[in-house]
């Protein structure tokens, strides 16, 4: 039947009715509005497809024990969508309930006649019996239909059911929890009694004990067994380990984490059954430690050769020697030629400290106690040896230069040219805090220290031009044609 149109997004659809229905002899068809946007007419064709085929159902074999077996109706029901898919009292728990209903009419309707046909042949009403029923997969035979009451025999026998399928002691039920609370005890067999009930929880716990004991002791020995068969097969491997970990242990000393399977353990227990496939594996993995030594060893001998070419590189820069000496320093575990490497470092740091003096400011005077006397005042042939702003210099600045003016003439002025060039490049217009070249007459009033001589290549002495400043002082310049740039 095609459901009826309504308006507002609502329809009328024609399905078994679920209000208690079950309890009537006959299970009659009901409307109900569905919302066209949320509920699909496939979905339901299936939910009524499904509680037809109960309904038909006049055979209490044709509806099995729950939840035992839906037989035919299991796949179905199982099938059905999620509740968000189904309209309110026609989702998957309400069929369920509605099968159950249904079969529990057929159900007492079965009781009913048996004892009806077991009253009518009696002579005695009061000895009439039902052969047998069942419920909860419990059968009870010869039952007193006078006496037993189907729904407390229902009841007791879900609580037996409860007990043999119990897995563990929280599986059971309380003992103190069996009274009539649960069921009433004179309307089931006596064998169904309380204390009966109770004895067979005693009963289960015992036997969960008794397995449990059983499990434990089980699993202790498989342990036990485990940790020999173990320690057999770590000494079995040891010789394979210890020649590994020597390897590991040369200089220089390589570590498992650079393996690409640092887990060589693990690969040599789970050899040592094969003797000859551990052995090459072993083989391959000290291999794989050579290799990375090797390496290692390579770099090493890279770094002393770039150390031994700076050292005997005539000019040698200070930075050149400081990433060479600290290169040096930093090499681990490196086993070849380490006397050589010893005194190679020495002599590197030997020749960095020619070239680069001790900052006579920074130097801790040689006895503490004794005060440093004041400068001697500038005598008037030290002025006109000097230049005229020679008693503004520090006294570090006036020694170098006396320093300069020692050299002969040409020596200075190759120092003069490196100075300005190294101070051009690296200093000028930059507002250092300590500068390092004595150029005189520079808006930083220079350093004390002087620049290496091989910067007196980047000045043309022929492009040099005497200028005077903004104070009337002359000084020297690199003539400059294609640029505007200032000078220190």
């Amino acid at each position: 039947m095609e459901p009826r149109k309504e308006s507002g997004g609502l329809v009328k659809y024609v399905i078994p009715s679920l209000n208690n229905s079950h309890i009537q002899n006959r299970i009659f068809d009901t409307s109900i509005d569905i919302e066209v946007k949320k509920i699909k007419k496939i979905h339901l064709d299936r939910v009524r497809t499904i509680l037809n085929d109960i309904r038909d159902k006049n055979d209490l074999a044709d509806l099995p024990d729950l939840p035992v077996d839906y037989t035919e109706f299991s796949a179905n029901i199982d099938n059905l969508p999620g509740d968000d898919a189904l309209p309110t009292g026609y989702k998957k728990i309400d069929v369920i309930n509605f099968y159950n209903a249904r079969r529990q009419r057929l159900v007492d309707k079965e009781f009913i006649n048996d004892f009806r046909a077991v009253g009518e042949e009696a002579t005695n009403f009061a000895k009439a019996t039902i052969n047998t029923y069942t419920s909860h997969g419990q059968t009870d035979t010869d039952l007193d239909a006078l006496i037993i009451n189907r729904k407390e025999l229902d009841k007791v026998n879900d609580i037996i059911k409860q007990i043999k399928n119990a897995k563990s002691l929280s599986d059971l039920p309380a003992e103190t929890d069996i009274d009539a609370t649960k069921y009433l005890e004179n309307k089931v067999p006596t064998t169904k009694n309380h204390v009966a009930i109770k004895n067979q929880i005693k009963d289960k716990k015992a036997q969960l004990g008794q397995d449990a004991a059983e499990i434990t002791a089980r699993n202790n020995a498989i342990q036990a067994k485990n940790r020999l068969i173990t320690l057999i097969n770590e000494a079995k491997i040891q010789p394979d380990l210890t020649d590994i970990e020597a390897e590991l242990n040369k200089k220089p000393v390589v570590s498992s984490s650079e393996l690409k399977n640092s887990d060589y353990k693990t690969e040599m227990i789970n050899l040592v059954r094969n003797d000859s496939q551990r052995t090459t594996q072993k083989q391959e993995i000290i291999k794989k430690i050579n290799q990375i030594r090797e390496n290692k060893l390579e770099a090493v001998r890279q770094i002393i050769s770039q150390a031994q070419n700076i050292f005997n590189k005539d000019a040698a820069t200070k930075e050149e020697l400081e990433k060479v000496i600290n290169d040096l320093k930093i090499l681990a575990n490196a086993s070849q030629d380490k006397a050589e490497n010893k005194k190679l470092l020495i002599d590197l740091e030997t020749k960095l400290s020619k070239i680069t003096p001790p900052d006579p400011e920074k130097e801790e005077p040689k006895d503490p106690g004794i005060p440093t006397p004041p400068s001697s005042p500038i005598s008037q042939e030290e002025v006109e040896k000097y230049g005229a702003e020679f008693a503004n210099l520090k006294p570090t600045q006036q020694e170098g230069r006396k320093t300069i003016f020692h050299y002969d003439k040409n020596e200075a002025k190759k120092q003069a040219r490196a100075d300005l060039a190294y101070h051009e490049e690296h200093e000028c217009g930059n507002n250092l805090e300590k500068p390092k070249i004595a150029i005189y007459f520079s808006p930083n009033q220079g350093g004390n220290e002087h620049a290496d001589l091989t910067y007196a290549e980047k000045i043309n002495e022929s492009e040099l031009t005497l200028e005077k400043d903004n104070q009337g002082e002359i000084y020297q310049e690199q003539a400059k044609p294609t640029d505007n740039k200032s000078v220190g």
